[in-house]
């Protein structure tokens, strides 16, 4: 009995630190130098994160998928629109650019810009209102669904931090003000 449950307080015990490995490991692939969290939403789901830039302190959403070497960024533009930005780590050299295929109904040809220095490639694209779409590249296909990402929440975040102020006297926790002019 004793050794049973020795065997059974043993495997929790990896199987902790494994799962402890796994959400740091995510937490930090693809990084672009912020601090990211984990989506409030769902604490035990380590692939959808935010985290704020630096500069202007700026809402970002991402989800990290190392299984494809792939973290997927969304954030909004000044003029009001999703920029959604796909890294793909892998080496790459000089200023090449390989082929994808975007496939939102027309299948797009597109172009991922290889990073030497970081050992990324890069396709970044903007709309008023993301559709689903994937990506074609490299043998393997890369999903966009909008409806797995918080926009509304991006776009609540930017509208407070144009209106700061008004957020400031109302005694609203975590406003930041615009500073991306």
């Amino acid at each position: 009995m004793k050794s049973v449950l020795g065997v059974v307080i043993t495997m929790v015990f990896f199987a902790g630190g494994w799962f402890v490995w796994q959400y740091e490991a995510d937490l930090h692939y693809l990084s672009q130098q912020m601090a990211w969290e984990v989506n409030t939403s769902d604490p035990l789901n380590s692939r959808m994160q935010e985290a704020r830039t630096h500069d202007t302190n700026q809402l970002v959403l991402r989800q990290v998928d190392r299984s494809n070497h792939l973290a997927v960024f969304v954030s909004t533009t000044m003029d009001n629109r999703f920029e959604v930005l796909f890294l793909v780590r892998q080496r790459c050299g000089g200023n090449h650019t390989y082929p994808a295929i975007l496939d939102s109904g027309t299948g797009e040809r597109i172009l991922f810009q290889c990073d030497p220095d970081s050992g990324t490639l890069s396709f970044r694209r903007v709309w008023k209102k993301p559709a689903s779409f994937h990506i074609i590249f490299n043998n393997q296909i890369l999903h966009f669904k909008p409806a797995e990402w918080a926009l509304s929440r991006l776009k609540k975040d930017q509208f407070m931090q144009l209106h700061a102020r008004f957020y400031q006297r109302k005694q609203v926790a975590n406003v930041y003000e615009w500073r991306r002019d």
